[in-house]
């Protein structure tokens, strides 16, 4: 991380090979009423050119990492742009950093990096979902077990059976270009955990201690220990 100019991300530095981040854990939450608003009038189609997703930001998600991280004394790197900004100075069509066409960010090159030079064997990428029922609780995302291996999966899906809640693998999402890019590269283990807005709701803690219980059995799993 460079001190002294903008690069769009915060770094932290950890001791522990592991590196958590939420891709998208920076913006607001109050985009998607807007843009539920604009289709609700029919302003889609004249406005479909200033945005393209429907929401800014996976809540708390940048919390999350950032604590969890601290407290297992991981590496954390945290955008600080928004996956729907385009400010001046990109060359993407939006700051989206799990899209292929990310991997020119500042953020990218940085993980490059940190991998190259060996301190991390593990990713984890955090987003959040939507409650919608016949969703799990918990989605452990790893294109069918291409960015990280099934027995880690296995593992951290055992790990969480304590807290009673329904986990899936790619269900219902498989998990986006960032996790593809560097899992299973170099021997990096990689992963996307995606939970539920009900489990990441403000003065709640259930979100902080899957987290950990995750960053602990990958932790056992990278030190040879599972």
């Amino acid at each position: 991380m460079d001190l002294e100019r903008i690069e769009g991300y915060i770094e932290l530095k950890g001791q522990k090979p592991i590196l958590l981040t939420a891709l998208h854990g920076f913006g607001t939450d109050r985009y998607k009423l807007l843009v539920k608003e604009l289709k609700r009038h029919g302003f889609h189609d004249q406005m479909r050119n200033l945005y393209r997703s429907s929401s800014a930001v996976d809540l708390f998600s940048g919390e999350i990492v950032v604590k969890v991280g601290i407290a297992k004394d991981c590496w954390v790197m945290l955008p600080t742009l928004s996956k729907v900004d385009a400010p001046e100075g990109i060359n993407t069509p939006d700051a989206n950093l799990n899209k292929e066409y990310a991997k020119d960010s500042f953020f990218w090159k940085r993980i490059d990096q940190i991998i190259d030079s060996g301190a991390v064997k593990a990713m984890i990428d955090l987003h959040g979902m939507k409650n919608i029922k016949k969703w799990p609780d918990v989605c452990i995302a790893c294109g069918g077990y291409t960015t990280a291996s099934e027995k880690l999966v296995r593992s951290v899906i055992d790990a969480l059976k304590k807290y009673d809640l329904k986990v899936a693998v790619d269900t219902p999402f498989k998990g986006g270009y960032f996790i593809r890019r560097f899992g299973n590269s170099s021997g990096i283990e990689a992963f996307s955990i995606e939970l539920k807005r009900n489990l990441r709701t403000l003065g709640s803690s259930i979100a902080m201690k899957l987290l950990q219980t995750v960053v602990d059995k990958v932790h056992e799993h990278i030190s040879g220990n599972a």
